[in-house]
């Protein structure tokens, strides 16, 4: 019995010192728990509506039950520091399950003290890209084209915003303090 207590108290101390905790969260694990209500579809899961209030570690979503999550594909990726958003954040979004899979669009951003702070991109993925499954992550070779670009200062629009259509920029605008200062190009296209 003291042998497993140590062995615990070990375990415990190395991870507070030494490593971090890392969440994997699956379908069946009460995913909605993780996420903020979303008014307009409940099964939508995007880094914007996790909740603000998570212990502190890695969390990783998967697409997956608990019992394939070997065969699954991570979903939303991103830490929690003193229970808010902090550093980089990916959320990949397939179509089909496990190696058959493919990715379709990719969103990343990035975290200060829970707000977004930095760069925020989308990125669509065509037909043709080529992927590379390697331990429940995809690499791609082609054919990805920037969706959306947008900077942020703590929480606010402030600088570049930029919308693609088929990879050619049909909005450009320049942001301070979330307010829309510059509209340097604007294409409506049908």
């Amino acid at each position: 019995m003291k042998k497993i207590s140590l062995t615990f108290l070990f375990q415990f101390f190395c991870f507070y010192f030494f490593g971090q905790i890392t969440y994997q969260i699956c379908l069946d694990d009460s995913i909605d728990n993780y996420f903020k209500p979303n008014e307009r579809c409940k099964s939508i899961y995007d880094i914007d509506n996790l909740k603000d209030s998570l212990s502190d570690g890695v969390y990783i979503f998967y697409d997956v039950t608990r019992k394939n999550v070997k065969k699954g594909n991570i979903m939303i990726k991103g830490e929690y520091k003193n229970s808010i958003k902090e550093g980089l954040f990916e959320k990949i979004f397939f179509v089909g399950r496990g190696k058959k899979s493919q990715i379709k669009s990719q969103h990343l951003c990035t975290f200060k003290n829970g707000l977004k702070h930095g760069v925020d991109q989308e990125y669509n993925f065509g037909e043709g890209a080529k992927y590379e499954f390697t331990k429940n992550e995809f690499h791609r070779s082609n054919d990805i084209q920037l969706n959306t670009y947008a900077e942020y200062q703590l929480g606010k629009l402030n600088g570049l915003f930029m919308y693609f259509s088929n990879g050619h920029p049909i909005r450009i605008y320049i942001y301070e303090n979330d307010i829309l200062t510059t509209k340097l190009l604007e294409i409506h296209v049908d």
